[in-house]
């Protein structure tokens, strides 16, 4: 067999390949990557706002605690309820996430951080028999018996059971994120036809284990699963691109 440049050539055999084939077969091999929306936190509390019904339970605010971080006030101990929202259409990178993770799955992780210095009334005799971050997803049922409410207790290696140390301690966080019915399962569940969505958190510890407390997020990375159909596409374009190697006797 003879190659001369674009032309292999046999025996009454003759291969032409067209430069097209090359870009079929890249565009084959690439899928849609997923575009993280990530809050650090830097100067501000980024979009998470106040819980306006549950003003009882504390606060949100920015903190300059670990170079920028958002800061969970916690009036008292037991069910807090939720006390700061994030609303995920209120920009356009963060709705498009939203979009595509209600379609096609995705992950949330954050840095949940606590130290024994922020908790006012705790005793080393008596800590919290649990401190656990309350992560909610939030939505409207579209279609029917998808989205609501999906409200899950990070607890395990998540939470706290016990002492809780001195100084700062970081959980590192990582939660699915999936289109339908919440499923109990550690993700968060938003209906696949939902127009409007939201992330809560709260905390949930032992009732009358301390006064008050201050926790902290920092890190949020919001991220869906990039869609299948670009690489179905790519596959589509390699057969067709197959078809310019034309076979001439």
């Amino acid at each position: 067999m003879g190659f001369n440049g674009r032309v292999c050539t046999q025996p009454n055999i003759h291969y032409e390949m067209k430069p097209f084939l090359a870009t079929c077969i890249t565009a084959a091999l690439i899928t849609a990557a997923p575009a993280a929306v990530v809050l650090t936190f830097d100067t501000d509390t980024q979009g998470f706002g106040a819980v306006d019904w549950n003003a009882a339970g504390g606060s949100r605010a920015w903190s300059s605690f670990n170079g920028g971080s958002l800061a969970l006030n916690l009036a008292s101990s037991g069910w807090t309820n939720p006390v700061a929202v994030l609303d995920l259409t209120s920009t356009p990178a963060l709705q498009a996430e939203f979009n595509a993770a209600r379609l096609h799955g995705g992950t949330l992780t954050f840095d949940f951080i606590v130290s024994q210095s922020n908790i006012t009334g705790y005793s080393s005799a008596a800590p919290p028999g649990w401190f656990e971050l309350v992560a909610v997803g939030n939505s409207d049922n579209s279609p029917a018996g998808g989205g609501g409410w999906d409200q899950e207790v990070l607890n395990g290696p998540a939470g706290f059971s016990g002492p809780i140390p001195v100084g700062p301690t970081v959980r590192n966080i990582s939660m699915g994120l999936a289109g339908g019915a919440p499923a109990g399962n550690g993700s968060l569940s938003f209906g696949p036809g939902s127009g409007w969505g939201q992330i809560l958190f709260g905390l949930n510890s032992q009732t009358g284990s301390f006064t008050s407390a201050v926790v902290h997020i920092d890190n949020f990375s919001f991220s869906a699963n990039p869609a299948p159909e670009p690489a179905a596409g790519g596959l589509s374009l390699l057969a067709a691109g197959s078809l310019l190697l034309r076979r001439r006797r």
